[in-house]
């Protein structure tokens, strides 16, 4: 059976499992699965509603992003020259203090990340990553405003670069990976506070 939901929409959890001809407590665990995939959006004393099409667009992003961001991390990890200029790059593209990140307007944050990339070696993909970040970078910038979460956001992204720069353990394949899944994770936290 296909049905289709339009953005917005009501989804009642009685009327789904009539629908289905299932009892609710399977289809309350659908919608909180689906919830947790960013497909619904879950509404404390209201409900489940349909999310747009443009947050699963922004989801797509994110896992190509988390993909690319760890790849970028080997990459420039991968040569001692690149990885002991990094912390010199970032400091001049992206501010020291959190406060200085949250007054960065959404192209000058992404632009100054992707600067980071470009000047440590261009990495292959570099290109993909900063469409891929300017795509984000207004939404991301919005909502982080909205949670007063820059320091947060602003700790994670340098937290990054260092781990990279210093070779610490956390570059290993978990520990990048972990970091990178960190970052993601605060991205989706932020992408869906409520209006």
């Amino acid at each position: 059976m296909d049905t289709r939901f339009a953005h917005g929409s009501t989804l009642v959890i009685g009327n789904l499992a009539d629908l289905y001809g299932v009892s609710s407590i399977p289809v309350r665990e659908a919608l909180s699965a689906l919830s947790a995939e960013g497909l619904v959006e879950y509404v404390p004393r209201r409900g489940y509603y349909v999310t747009s099409p443009d947050y699963v667009l922004l989801l797509n992003h994110l896992d190509l992003l988390q993909t690319l961001l760890v790849e970028a991390a080997f990459y420039i990890a991968a040569s001692e020259v690149r990885r002991k200029g990094l912390l010199k790059v970032m400091n001049r593209h992206f501010p020291v203090q959190a406060d200085g990140f949250a007054v960065l307007s959404p192209f000058e944050a992404s632009s100054a990340i992707a600067q980071i990339f470009h000047e440590s070696g261009r990495f292959p993909h570099s290109q993909i990553m900063e469409r891929i970040m300017f795509s984000l970078a207004g939404t991301v910038h919005a909502r982080l405003g909205m949670a007063k979460d820059h320091a947060r956001f602003h700790g994670l992204v340098r937290n990054y670069f260092k781990a990279i720069a210093w070779d610490l353990p956390d570059l290993s394949e978990f520990g990048v990976k972990r970091l990178v899944a960190e970052l993601r994770m605060t991205l989706l936290e932020t992408l869906r506070i409520h209006h």
